[in-house]
């Protein structure tokens, strides 16, 4: 992915993620609630999208430290995975193939478990949509076609569940 389509990436996930929070705000009064760990990862990771490495490394160290503490953290899952899928699509700009597979397996392999482990929780769903639906034109059929098809389907489930808020 060329430098130029890498910021056109980022205005979609700082939408994406508006979104999410307006919606998780919706939900509920947060004042009782512990902060929400996208709150926590999200400006870091953010960042590392926009290609500060040490903003990306802070990121990942969060969701490492909470995993290892609670390893089936679907949120932190998630976005764990959400930032190796990224580091994938470094090493494929990077033709390091061999690495940019494994990174993408192990990425999508993580947003998948968080999804299976919590599938009724926006926080899960749109991270996942997100970054599947941002790499999915830049790979081969059929699997970008399955991928496009499996974040377009991460966004009709999350409509779903929030129906209710909606008038």
């Amino acid at each position: 992915m060329s430098k130029r389509r890498s910021y056109i990436l980022i205005p979609f996930f700082v939408t994406i993620t508006f979104i999410a929070t307006g919606a998780i705000l919706l939900s509920g009064d947060p004042s009782n609630e512990p902060k929400r760990f996208d709150y926590l990862v999200r400006e870091n990771m953010f960042a590392g999208f926009r290609g500060d490495t040490v903003a990306m490394q802070r990121a990942i160290k969060l969701c490492e430290d909470t995993l290892r503490v609670n390893p089936n953290h679907p949120e932190a899952l998630v976005w764990h995975g959400t930032a190796i899928w990224y580091l994938s699509g470094k090493a494929f700009q990077n033709h390091d193939i061999q690495t940019g597979m494994a990174l993408s397996d192990s990425g999508l392999s993580e947003m998948n478990r968080a999804v299976e482990l919590d599938s009724d929780n926006i926080a899960v769903r749109i991270p996942r949509a997100a970054a599947i639906l941002a790499a999915a034109p830049f790979i081969p059929a059929p699997y970008g076609k399955i991928l496009m098809q499996q974040g377009l389907s991460d966004y009709l489930k999350t409509l779903q569940i929030q129906s209710a808020y909606f008038s």
